[in-house]
C-alpha cells in the first residue's frame, strides 16, 4: 500500500448572531478548521485535523501542501518512520509550533487509515484500552453577544449540570474582581457535587501582567475549591508557572499550546503545572502525545487532553485518553458547532458525563462531499484576537 495523495480541506462555520461568543481577549463569529485527507493506491483513506487550521487556516493548508512530496509513495502503515522523516526534514522551521501542529494532523490521518485497514478503533493500536469509561468535563462558560452575558453563561452552566456532567469549565481572565465574582456565581449554580474549573484563556489578556500580579489574582481564587486553574500566565513564563503552582493549593493546568516532547520536558522539569494539557492535533500527534504522557507519569503528573476543534480532533484526543493510564479527564466542548457532530460515523456514547469507548474502526470520522459543500471555507476566518 502506498500514499497517492495528501490534501488539506479547509472548512468554516458561521455562528448565528446569538451564538457567537467571546472571552477576555478574543471573539468568535466564524470558526474554521483544516482537515488532512490521505488516500492510497488501495482506495483506503484517512482523515486527520490540525489545530493550526483553527488558528491560521491558510498557513496550515500551505504547510500541508509543502509536506505532500515527502509523503507520496510512502507506506501509510509505517507511521513512526513517516513521523521521523517529516520531523527531520523540517528541522530548520518545524521543530515546534505550527510545523508540528500540521505534522500532527498528518499523523492523525495515518492512524485513522491504519485503524480502517485493521478494522479496529485507534486506541487499540496505541496501547489498548486502559479504562471502561472516560470522565468528561463540559467545556463551556463562554460569554455570548447578548444582554447580560454572565447570566447567559450561568444558564449554560446549569444546563451542563442538568445533562449529567459532574465537572464544568468556565472562561475567565478579565480582572481580579470580575473573575472572583464570576466564579462565585458559577459555584452557586453547580453546587457542591460538581467540580468547577476555570480557564484564564492562555493569559492572552495578561501578557503584560508581572508574575506577582498574576499570583494575587489566583490567590483570590485559591480558597474557592476549584478543580483547577488553567493557563493563568503566558506559556513562555515557565518560571511564573512554577511559582504559581508552588504558592497555591488549587492545581494549575497547562500548557495546551505545547508542541513536542522536548517542550513538555521543560514544563515538567520546572514543575510548572499540576495537570499537563496536551492536544494530539497540535503537540505532534498520538505517538508524541503518548511519549509526553509517559514522561508526565514519571513525574507523577496526570495529563488532560485539550480539545477545541471538530469531531476529528475531539475523537483523536478521546482515543488518546482511553489508551493512556494517567489521563485524568477529557474536554467536551459545549459550543453549538455542527462539525462536532456531523463528521462522526456514529455519535459519541456519553452517559451522565462519561464517555463509553468508541467501537468504529479508525477515529470514527468521515468527511463527505456534502459536508464540504455545506461548510465552504471563509477566507480570513479564525479566532479573532481583540
Amino acid at each position: 500500500m502506498k500514499i497517492t495523495d495528501v490534501r488539506p480541506v479547509p472548512l468554516s462555520y458561521r455562528f448565528p448572531q446569538d451564538e457567537a461568543y467571546y472571552g477576555s481577549s478574543w471573539s468568535v463569529d466564524t470558526i474554521s478548521c483544516v482537515m488532512v485527507c490521505i488516500t492510497t493506491d488501495e482506495d483506503v483513506s484517512g482523515l486527520g485535523e490540525t489545530l493550526a487550521g483553527v488558528l491560521v487556516p491558510e498557513v496550515a493548508c500551505t504547510l500541508v501542501n509543502a509536506l505532500k512530496p515527502l509523503l507520496l509513495g510512502e507506506d501509510p502503515l509505517q507511521i513512526g518512520h513517516i513521523w521521523n522523516k517529516l520531523y527531520t526534514k523540517t528541522v530548520l522551521w518545524g521543530r515546534r509550533g505550527l510545523g508540528v501542529s500540521v505534522l500532527s494532523g498528518i499523523e492523525l490521518a495515518l492512524w485513522d487509515l491504519v485503524g480502517k485497514v485493521r478494522q479496529v478503533p485507534v486506541y487499540q493500536l496505541i496501547g489498548g484500552r486502559t479504562r471502561d469509561r472516560l470522565r468528561l468535563y463540559a467545556s463551556g462558560g463562554v460569554l455570548k453577544h447578548v444582554t447580560d452575558p454572565v447570566s447567559n453563561m450561568l444558564r449554560e452552566v446549569r444546563t451542563c449540570v442538568e445533562k449529567g456532567f459532574d465537572a464544568v469549565k468556565i472562561r475567565i481572565g478579565f480582572s481580579r474582581e470580575e473573575d472572583e465574582d464570576i466564579v462565585k456565581r458559577a459555584q452557586e449554580v453547580v453546587g457542591d457535587n460538581v467540580d468547577l474549573m476555570v480557564d484564564c484563556g492562555t493569559a492572552s489578556a495578561r501578557m503584560d501582567w508581572p508574575t506577582p500580579d498574576v499570583l494575587r489574582a489566583v490567590r483570590l481564587l485559591d480558597p474557592l475549591g476549584l478543580y483547577w486553574i488553567e493557563e493563568p500566565t503566558h506559556p513562555n513564563n515557565l518560571e511564573g508557572y512554577a511559582q504559581l503552582a508552588a504558592a497555591i493549593d488549587t492545581p494549575i493546568a497547562g500548557i495546551e499550546s505545547l508542541t513536542t516532547l522536548y517542550e513538555a520536558r521543560e514544563i515538567l522539569d520546572r514543575r510548572a503545572v499540576d495537570v499537563l494539557l496536551i492536544d494530539s492535533t497540535h503537540a505532534g500527534g498520538l505517538l508524541e502525545c503518548k511519549r509526553i504522557a509517559a514522561l508526565a507519569a514519571a513525574y507523577g503528573i496526570p495529563i488532560a487532553p485539550h480539545s477545541w476543534s471538530t469531531a476529528v480532533g475531539l475523537a483523536a484526543n478521546f482515543h488518546l485518553a482511553f489508551a493512556t493510564p494517567n489521563a485524568l479527564i477529557g474536554e467536551y466542548p459545549m459550543v453549538s458547532y455542527p462539525l462536532l457532530d456531523e463528521l462522526l460515523v456514529e455519535p459519541f456514547d456519553i452517559e451522565n458525563g462519561y464517555l463509553l469507548p468508541p467501537s468504529t474502526p479508525g477515529l470514527g470520522v468521515e468527511l463527505t462531499d456534502a459536508i464540504v459543500e455545506k461548510y465552504p471555507y471563509v477566507p480570513g476566518s479564525g479566532f479573532k484576537i481583540r
